[in-house]
Parts: structure tokens; C-alpha cells; sequence
């Protein structure tokens, strides 16, 4: 990557704090946010000691509560792809005519992707530096998902499964990852009351060749669901 493409990407993310364009932000319902904090409080180190950091590493936040927020409810930009980089072995001391890179921007799940697509690409073209040429090629974007609050009544029957199957109140966490389809869903079914959950083993990772259940667990899961379809039912 040369100069250019990091005073261009500094423009969408601070290069030192990792802090990303306030075009891209936006203010986090209260609910969500006491949420979020409460289950950080609760997981303390758990929210990030998960990690496999390398020697000396550490995470990118002073507290459990602020790494928990910037996972679901911050901005953040990742470079995925490069091309027009040489090897190392067969790069020399020349200048490279063109460099082209893939960037992922995961944003809060209440922004508004069509202001954010305009947003970046006015942030990127306009004005380049030294008069580099800029072009986009493909832009992707999906929506994030901000449920609807859950009824009294079945907030209570959710908080009764998990009382029941796994003896403590539930608590809610959001998730930074990109599911796009649970928006289309509630769009599609703006009445329907939403419990995304799951299950992952310990020191496992989703969609990774370790991926595993812990037994047990996975079967009070299963339990808990069951009680609260049942449950909802009934009150109708």
C-alpha cells in the first residue's frame, strides 16, 4: 500500500485510534446501550481474553464495556483484498501504476445504507490526493438489524425459560457480525417478536474448522426454545 491509499483510508478511519468517520456513527438507543454494558460488566475479560493475541498484543479498548460497544454498535473498517502488489520477492524500487484494494465497512445496525454508500463514495473520490485517480468498482451493502422491544409479556416468558433451564436472567448482546437477512425478515413480519440466539462451544470459532457444541448446553438451548414457542402459544 502506498501513501495515497492511506490518506485515502484515513479519510473513512483514523490510522493511530482505529476510529472511524463520525458520516458513519450514529447514536445509540439507551436500551441498547445499557444492554451492552450490563453483559460486559457481567463477562468482564471474557469479552476479549478469548482472543488469540499474539505476544504482547492487546485489545483496541480500555475497558470490557468499550470493547463490547465498538463490536455492535461503532463503525469499523477492514482492508479484506489487495492487488498490485508485487511479491517480495519480485519487488523492487519502482513505482507501482495502480494498486487496488477490497474494504469491508461494518456499520451500526440502525445507519441507513443508502446514506452510507454516498457518504463513501464522496469521502473517496472527491478531491484524491495529488490528483490520484480514484474509481469504485463494486459496492455491496446490507442493512443491519435493531429489533423491535420484546412485549412484557414475552420478555417475561423469555426470562422464565432462561431461569428455568439454565438458573439466571437472561441477558442481551448484541452482535457485531453481518446476518442481512434478519432485516429482510423483519420487514417482512413487523409484528413478529425476535430471539436470535445460538450456541458455540468454548475456545471454538463460528464457521471455523474447530467449530463444535457443548453437549449440555446445546440441550438447554434447545429446552429453552421449545418453552418459549410453547409458552408464546399459549397466550394466543
Amino acid at each position: 500500500m502506498c501513501i495515497r491509499d492511506r490518506i485515502l483510508l484515513d479519510r473513512i478511519e483514523d490510522s493511530k485510534t482505529g476510529v472511524v468517520n463520525d458520516a458513519f456513527q450514529v447514536k445509540i438507543p439507551a436500551n441498547r446501550e445499557k444492554e451492552v454494558v450490563d453483559a460486559a460488566k457481567l463477562l468482564g475479560e471474557k469479552v476479549y481474553d478469548h482472543y488469540p493475541y499474539i505476544e504482547g498484543g492487546k485489545p483496541m479498548g480500555a475497558t470490557a464495556e468499550e470493547l463490547a460497544i465498538n463490536r455492535t454498535w461503532k463503525a469499523s473498517l477492514a482492508i479484506t483484498g489487495a492487488e498490485g502488489l508485487p511479491l517480495i520477492k519480485d519487488a523492487g524500487n519502482v513505482l507501482r501504476p495502480e494498486t487496488a484494494l477490497r474494504i469491508s465497512m461494518r456499520i451500526p445496525p440502525t445507519f441507513d445504507t443508502e446514506k452510507g454508500e454516498k457518504a463513501l463514495r464522496e469521502i473517496l473520490t472527491k478531491d484524491p490526493p495529488y490528483g490520484a485517480q480514484v474509481e469504485i468498482l463494486k459496492m455491496i451493502k446490507g442493512p443491519g438489524l435493531n429489533c423491535a422491544d420484546m412485549t412484557p409479556e414475552f420478555s417475561k416468558i423469555v426470562a422464565d425459560a432462561s431461569k428455568t433451564f439454565y438458573g439466571k436472567e437472561p441477558i442481551y448482546y448484541g452482535e457485531g457480525g453481518s446476518i442481512p437477512f434478519l432485516s429482510s425478515l423483519a420487514q417482512q413480519f413487523p409484528k413478529a417478536q425476535f430471539v436470535i440466539t445460538g450456541v458455540l462451544g468454548p475456545e471454538s470459532n463460528a464457521h471455523g474448522p474447530n467449530e463444535m457444541l457443548e453437549i449440555p448446553y446445546t440441550k438447554k438451548m434447545i429446552c429453552s426454545l421449545v418453552y418459549m414457542i410453547a409458552s408464546y402459544h399459549e397466550t394466543k
